[in-house]
């Protein structure tokens, strides 16, 4: 699993990912829940990334470059920046 401030690759828009990549945004996820999911998506294939709150997630994906993610699974009740509004700005970011 990848904590913040760890890069997303940039993959340029004619390769392929060997990997889905997920972000996880969860405010105060209880650990041990947290690492089963992430045991269980590594499993399938995926990559998880984490993310605190809103403002953490919009800087993850702004750190990803053209890549971004294929999923993003997201809290919508967060301090500084809620998943509603958190989404609305990613949206703009990479529709």
């Amino acid at each position: 699993m990848k904590v913040r401030g760890e890069r997303n690759p940039i993959v340029p828009k004619n390769e392929s990912r060997s990997r889905t990549e997920l972000l996880l945004v969860e405010f105060k996820a209880p650990k041990d829940l947290v690492n089963a999911f992430d045991a269980m998506l590594k499993s399938d294939g995926c990559e998880v990334y984490l993310a605190a709150d809103g403002v953490d997630a919009v800087l993850r994906l702004l750190e990803g470059g053209e890549g971004g993610f294929d999923f993003i699974l997201m809290d919508y009740l967060m301090p500084r920046l809620n998943g509603f509004d958190a989404m609305r700005i990613m949206k703009k970011i990479a529709p």
